[in-house]
């Protein structure tokens, strides 16, 4: 039994959700709802406000008639199954980044979920201290406070998607700021104190915090749904990773989700041992580093051999269990990365790209039912 409460099952074992189950050779996947493998194939950073720029204003009344319903069931999601993914990862994409001022569009809803009929992991905020959300205070999370608000939280998310087989999971914050602080965002406070780390009271110290956000969290969304999957705390590969922390996570948490930063080759070398340690497997949940830059400065494209790089690595891997790529649907002015130009013109080069890698991991997952 999975410290969420969820059952790690047996090979082809159906259970109405998606689950992490062992295939062929011990090889840890997802599954789908009846059983079969599942290697999620997802793709991050899906808004359509960069649709609606002056210059472009016209395409989406013209061409979508100014409804969301219509530029996901009529370009989203058709475009993401040509394209080979399965899923549908953190939609909210950047839309403002200042030193003082950094924030993302809003999360989709059930029925944004509904129009792209795709499966999907939904983010549920409960605490956030990610390096770039100022003003995001530490809670008291032993508080009756934090109690409160998470339960709040999870009767807000998670009541209105627990019936869906198309969830996959739940993520928690993004790039959590444990105890290194960044050079962009200087006046950001790291969760805890560096020097906790220094001592055996001090670890324990934050070990004992961590599992109480993470039971106090857990509770609250298992009240309102107890049958998905948990990934928590999206961990930022490119800072240090306390042993305390994961540790505690991996009480409550069905895989370890990371940020790729790391060398794509290095990865696996990093995560496999903590996998080892903590029983869990795990899941990158923003894939960056797969890109090159774009014509005349405009921005970053996607890297077709870096993002085969990635999967291939990643399958071979026995401990991931699925790849989100940090994709970016339209190209706005401030992240500077995606498919779509303004203007809707595609990146052909990328595109096939993914075609091919998804069309050849699909085929390897599939097979191993």
């Amino acid at each position: 039994m999975a410290a969420s409460g969820l059952p790690v099952a047996s090979a082809s074992a159906a259970t109405g959700v998606f689950s992490i189950q062992s295939f062929q050779n011990q090889r840890k996947l997802l599954a789908t709802p009846d059983g079969k493998p599942f290697f999620a194939l997802s793709f991050n950073h899906i808004d359509s406000s960069a649709l609606r720029y002056e210059e472009n204003l016209h395409i989406w009344r013209e061409r979508y008639g100014a409804s969301e319903e219509r530029w996901i069931r009529e370009r989203v999601a058709p475009d993401l199954r040509d394209w080979g993914f399965n899923s549908i990862g953190w939609t909210q994409d950047v839309v403002v980044r200042e030193p003082n001022y950094h924030w993302h569009s809003e999360r989709w809803t059930r029925d944004h979920y509904n129009w792209a009929g795709l499966p999907y992991f939904h983010v549920v905020p409960f605490f956030e201290p990610q390096r770039w959300k100022l003003g995001a205070e530490r809670p008291d999370v032993f508080s009756e406070e934090f109690a409160r608000w998470c339960e709040f939280v999870a009767r807000e998310n998670c009541a209105a998607l627990a019936d869906d087989p198309n969830l996959i999971g739940y993520y928690f914050a993004d790039v959590p700021l444990l105890t290194k602080g960044g050079q962009l965002y200087k006046k950001k406070q790291t969760w805890f104190d560096p020097a906790d780390l220094q001592s055996e009271e001090g670890r324990k110290r934050v070990s004992r915090e961590v599992r109480q956000y993470y039971k106090v969290t857990t509770a609250a969304l298992r009240r309102y749904d107890p049958n998905h999957l948990v990934f928590g705390d999206r961990y930022n590969l490119a800072a240090p990773l306390p042993e305390p922390v994961l540790d505690a996570a991996a009480e409550y948490v069905d895989a370890i989700a990371v940020q790729l930063a790391p060398k794509i080759e290095e990865t696996a070398a990093v995560m496999n041992p903590i996998c080892w340690r903590t029983g869990k497997p795990f899941i990158v949940a923003d894939a960056t580093h797969t890109s090159r830059p774009a014509i005349r400065m405009a921005g970053t494209r996607h890297d077709p051999k870096k993002y085969a790089l990635l999967l291939n690595s990643m399958k071979e891997s026995s401990e991931c269990i699925g790849v989100n790529l940090c994709g970016g649907f339209v190209r706005n002015r401030v992240r500077r990365k995606g498919v779509y130009d303004e203007q809707e013109n595609p990146d052909l080069e990328a595109v096939e790209g993914f075609r091919q890698s998804n069309r050849e991991i699909t085929e390897w997952y599939s097979e191993l039912g």
